[in-house]
């Protein structure tokens, strides 16, 4: 299910309360890689050298928030080194879904 999604719906409570309790950094590579997550359509290959540089973040900075997301069962880091959040699969399957009904 790695094709792009054309959009995605947004439902702000759950993602406020998914953010909720984490640090500044934690916060912003959580919604960073959740968007790319919803982009790519599936896992995604940042490194925290990408991330830094797409977040202006220095990279320890990346480093330490990526753990500690990882940690609190926020993201997970596969096999292959790519990065995944669950809370992306739901939304991405009802989407993949509309689009192959059309």
């Amino acid at each position: 299910m790695s094709s792009r999604l054309p959009w995605f719906r947004c439902r702000p409570a759950p993602l406020l309360a998914e953010i909720a309790g984490l640090g500044p950094d934690e916060e912003f590579i959580d919604l960073v890689v959740r968007l790319r997550i919803f982009e790519t359509g599936g896992p995604i290959d940042e490194t925290s050298h990408s991330l830094s540089r797409c977040t202006g973040l220095r990279e320890n900075k990346v480093v330490a928030a990526v753990d500690a997301l990882i940690t609190a069962g926020k993201l997970k880091r596969l096999a292959d080194r790519r990065l995944d959040s669950a809370s992306t699969h739901n939304e991405l399957a009802w989407t993949y879904e509309r689009q192959h009904e059309q």
